[in-house]
């Protein structure tokens, strides 16, 4: 039996030798993997469409990001872009990105998930501003798209943008006739018309669909005085406001009119007085333009009870 295995050991060993001796003899494979290399967009900050008072801001500033998208490849990954100076963003690319790559931009970066089932589409929010002319930048979206051109060691794009919302300003006076202060919270909804709390990008196109009708809440703790800004998409609706302040009072405005906001403006509505709510009690009716009653009120609908 020892015979055996020894006769055994030696074919194996002479078995791996050979083996070896074949690996030795084939040509090494050299994989050509992708190396970043520099990438800069060129875009024009897109200008808001405004009657009258123009917007304040007009260019891109510092610490703005692009989201870069390759859209005609099954793998999406989110490449970041940073403004450089001259509506120029700059930022590093796959090595292996052509001629015939086609490439979308979203801003901000940050509204951008590349972990989502599908991120050829992105979900935009409008619910969490501030009601600050800073803050609303968050929500300012824009989409953009361009071709890629080559160099001996860059790719350089020149995008388009266009704005996806309306930035508008409300401003609120109190019963005096002088502008309210400390605001915390406002409410807006929509008696009549339609007002879009979300809708969903096609990043490929940079259409808007799938627009979601509800109220859109704003809040600053460190209070708001007179001037609310607020990042709309396009519609045409009636506004309701139900107004909170620091000091825990609250009040009521509203737009009869119809609203026309558009894509890509900037809307500066006239000043509205607002009136003087009592405080919610329990058993109050509550209704969806975010206010309350103690008798029912006929003209409103009602969705819940104070308790």
């Amino acid at each position: 039996m020892m015979k055996n295995l020894k006769i055994t050991f030696l074919s194996l060993l002479a078995l791996c030798l050979a083996v070896s001796a074949c690996n030795n003899d084939s040509e090494e494979v050299i994989v050509d993997e992708a190396i970043p290399v520099a990438f800069n967009i060129s875009a024009a900050y897109p200008v808001k469409v405004a009657e009258g008072e123009n917007y304040p801001q007009t260019a891109w500033k510092a610490g703005d990001q692009l989201a870069v998208l390759r859209t005609n490849k099954r793998t999406f990954d989110k490449i970041v872009m940073s403004y450089a100076s001259n509506g120029e963003f700059t930022g590093t690319i796959d090595s292996n990105t052509d001629e015939d790559a086609k490439y979308a931009f979203l801003y901000p970066a940050d509204a951008y998930e590349p972990n989502t089932n599908d991120t050829l589409v992105q979900v935009l929010p409008l619910n969490g501003q501030d009601g600050t002319l800073a803050g609303v930048a968050n929500y300012d979206y824009a989409w953009g798209e361009g071709p890629v051109v080559s160099s001996a060691s860059s790719f350089s794009v020149e995008a388009d943008m266009s704005s996806l919302v309306s930035i508008c300003k409300f401003q609120f006076l109190a019963e005096n006739g002088a502008p309210m202060e400390r605001i915390s919270q406002v409410i807006l909804t929509a008696p009549q018309g339609s007002l879009y709390q979300c809708a969903t990008l096609d990043m490929k196109k940079g259409t808007l669909d799938d627009f979601v009708k509800g109220s859109i809440k704003v809040e600053n703790k460190n209070g708001l005085n007179g001037e609310v800004y607020v990042a709309l998409f396009p519609s045409e609706t009636s506004l309701h406001f139900t107004i909170s302040t620091i000091d825990g009072k609250a009040y009521e405005a509203s737009i009869s009119e119809d609203a026309f906001i558009p894509q890509g403006g900037f809307v500066v509505f006239e000043p509205v007085v607002c009136t003087s709510l009592p405080l919610a009690k329990v058993g109050d009716h509550y209704y969806t333009d975010a206010t309350w009653s103690t008798e029912l009120n006929p003209n409103k609908k009602c969705v819940g009870v104070v308790y």
